[in-house]
């Protein structure tokens, strides 16, 4: 098991679902980059609400952010939508739901200043899907210092 700490700074973070008893623990791996690496973060047609699924997931990342060997590690994170629906509208959207993840994360007790959040809109389509898929609709993480 990686932590986030053992990873070189370039390399992207993606959390994985802890196993049944793991007690919400968080697992990292290194993964090839592409554009960052998926938190399991869903979200409907034109929303940026949190399901109670989201906040656990964010919860075990906000958990791996406070261990002593993670302090002072800063990470990005990424909102992207679909192509439903106008540029400005989903620039605005994904840059809402980035937010939202990095103030839970901060909710959870995680300085916001280490915290950046950014919208691409649907500026970054997964490749081999489609552009209109539910899929589209995600939150990145990298970690950035």
């Amino acid at each position: 098991m990686q932590r986030i700490s053992s990873v070189p700074p370039r390399a992207s973070l993606r959390l994985i679902a802890p196993p049944i008893g793991a007690r919400g623990s968080a697992r990292y791996r290194r993964q090839p980059r592409w554009h960052g690496q998926q938190l399991p973060l869903q979200f409907s047609l034109g929303s940026y609400e949190l399901s109670p699924q989201s906040k656990a997931n964010l919860a075990n990342l906000a958990n791996a952010l406070k261990n002593q060997e993670n302090l002072g590690k800063k990470i990005r994170i990424t909102g992207h939508t679909d192509k439903s629906g106008g540029a400005a509208m989903n620039q605005t959207l994904s840059q809402r739901r980035a937010e939202v993840a990095a103030d839970y994360i901060a909710s959870q007790g995680v300085d916001r200043s280490r915290i950046e959040a950014v919208g691409r809109g649907f500026d970054d389509i997964l490749p081999g899907v489609s552009a209109y898929s539910p899929t589209n609709r995600r939150v990145e993480v990298e970690r950035i210092e």
